[in-house]
């Protein structure tokens, strides 16, 4: 696919995961200042995740950025993290503070991802 490509239909030629990386490059190109991000991943295998969230820290640094997602590994580097339990905040903080709570949620959510552990245990 070609940036100059034809998108007819509202896309509806794109796979899902297209479509998401289509509005995640319309983003860049119209300089966003905030930034909302909704499941914006979810139809991209891990690695192609990990891939995006690289560019979505160097190309939105400046940019207030949220992002709601299920998958820990996609948020697990950003500055901090709200999580919710069924309609509230339960969560707020950084997430290697989150990760020091064993009562956390989060924390609970980590244990239970092998790649966000390591990930936490990386930083």
């Amino acid at each position: 696919m070609r940036l100059d490509y034809m998108v007819v239909n509202q896309g509806t030629k794109f796979s899902a995961g297209e479509r998401q990386l289509i509005a995640l490059i319309r983003a860049m190109v119209k300089k966003a200042k905030i930034l909302i991000l909704n499941e914006a991943t979810s139809s991209v295998d891990l690695e192609t995740d990990s891939l995006i969230q690289k560019i979505v820290q160097n190309e939105f640094s400046g940019v207030t950025l949220l992002s709601i997602a299920h998958r820990i590994q996609t948020v697990i580097n950003y500055g901090k993290i709200l999580t919710m339990d069924r309609g509230r905040v339960v969560d707020f903080d950084t997430p290697s503070r989150l990760y020091d709570d064993p009562q956390s949620i989060f924390r609970k959510l980590c244990d239970k991802s092998v790649s966000a552990r390591h990930k936490l245990n990386t930083v």
